[in-house]
This record gives structure tokens, C-alpha cells and sequence, in this order.
């Protein structure tokens, strides 16, 4: 499987498991992993992410989509921009869509296995 290939499947990876509302979704992040957000400060560590993923899957939000438009890879290290889209529910009943950028770097584990190092949420309002 080409790299490209295994960064795809690891940014799938992280939406099934956000969907399904799974805290497996922490193994996805290298141990000292981080992600910025305007919506908090700085999540670093895999402590910190589980409280924000928490945090996330209690407001509901949903992803619909992360589409990849720019990577390049080198020596087990990536970088990725990605396009995404949400869906957060509102109170009486309807749904906000939410869109954005993400810029992510990844990193190859000794094993083989492809996980976040860095990603950063760029909403295009907030």
C-alpha cells in the first residue's frame, strides 16, 4: 500500500472512529500528539486528547466528510491538508454544517503503523 494510500486510510480511520463515538480514536495520535483548535487551547498528549474527544462527542457533532487536497511524504514523515465537514446539531432540532481545512502532520511508528503527530482545525468561520 503506497503511503498516500495508508495516510488516506488513517484519516478514515479517525472519522469512523469519531463517528462512533470510540476513544480507540486516541490510539490514532503518537503518544505526544497534539491538536489546535480555535474552539480551546492547545489538546497535547494522549490525556489532554481524550478530554477533548469527549468533549467533542458529547456536543453530537457529527464528521460528513475529509477529503485529502494536498501531501507529500519523506523518510516516515507526512503532511497533510485536508478539506472537512461536520455536521453540529442544534437545539431545536435543526443541523449547522461546518467546513474547514486541517493541516496534519503523521509520522511512521517503528512498526510500520501511521499515526497523528500534529493536526490543526482551521473552521472557514467561527
Amino acid at each position: 500500500m503506497s503511503v498516500q494510500s495508508q495516510i488516506e486510510h488513517l484519516l478514515n480511520s479517525y472519522i469512523q472512529a469519531f463517528n462512533a463515538r470510540d476513544m480507540k480514536i486516541i490510539d490514532l495520535f503518537q503518544g505526544r500528539g497534539d491538536v489546535y483548535t480555535p474552539y480551546s487551547r492547545p489538546s497535547i498528549g494522549h490525556r489532554e486528547l481524550r478530554a477533548l474527544h469527549a468533549k467533542w462527542f458529547e456536543q453530537d457533532i457529527t464528521y460528513k466528510a475529509a477529503t485529502v487536497q494536498h501531501f507529500t511524504s519523506r523518510e516516515g514523515a507526512a503532511y497533510c491538508f485536508a478539506s472537512y465537514s461536520l455536521i453540529h446539531p442544534e437545539g431545536d432540532g435543526d443541523e449547522r454544517m461546518e467546513t474547514g481545512s486541517s493541516a496534519s502532520i503523521m509520522i511512521e511508528e517503528a512498526e510500520g503503523r501511521w499515526v497523528f503527530l500534529s493536526t490543526s482545525i482551521f473552521p472557514d468561520e467561527t
